[in-house]
């Protein structure tokens, strides 16, 4: 075989395929034109509802492996950290866990340890002292030589 010769083979397949291609490219616009707009729109939207509903599932999955071994649900961190009560107006959500992970609120809305939602049994020569407040009961405390402290002295 000669050179020339698979030249001219070379330039008979890239034309064959050139020619497939723009017969092929016809045919997709007209199928597409044909297609109708009221298909594409409904078309579209089910893709857009098949994205939400992965996005969905992708975000319950992580929420799952984020807060499983907290005792907390997807109602309880989907609200706010406060809820509707009677007799106090409102109140700390039980099991509410900080974004940050610095604490959760037990069974009763006190704040505690990540994963530690049960209040603690009191013994007979015990004494509990509950600090109540807001801003003020939150904040930084004083500094003492350069550390800073709670209210709670820790």
């Amino acid at each position: 075989m000669n050179h020339s010769y698979l030249a001219s083979v070379g330039r008979n397949i890239y034309e064959a395929l050139k020619f497939l291609s723009s017969k092929t490219d016809i045919f997709c616009q007209k199928a597409m034109a044909s297609f109708g707009r009221k298909r594409k729109l409904l078309f579209g939207l089910v893709a857009i509802l098949l994205l939400f509903l992965l996005i969905e599932i992708i975000a319950r999955g992580v929420f799952y492996f984020r807060f499983n071994k907290l005792n907390t649900s997807l109602g309880i961190q989907g609200n706010s950290l406060q809820m509707n009560d009677s007799h106090l107006v409102f109140r700390n959500r039980p099991l509410y866990v900080d974004y940050h992970f610095k604490y959760q609120n037990n069974e009763e809305g006190f704040k505690s340890t990540p994963g530690e939602t049960e209040m603690p049994v009191k013994g007979e020569n015990e004494v509990w002292v509950f600090l109540f407040g807001a801003s003020a009961m939150e904040g930084m405390g004083s500094n003492k030589d350069g550390e800073w402290l709670d209210i709670t002295g820790q």
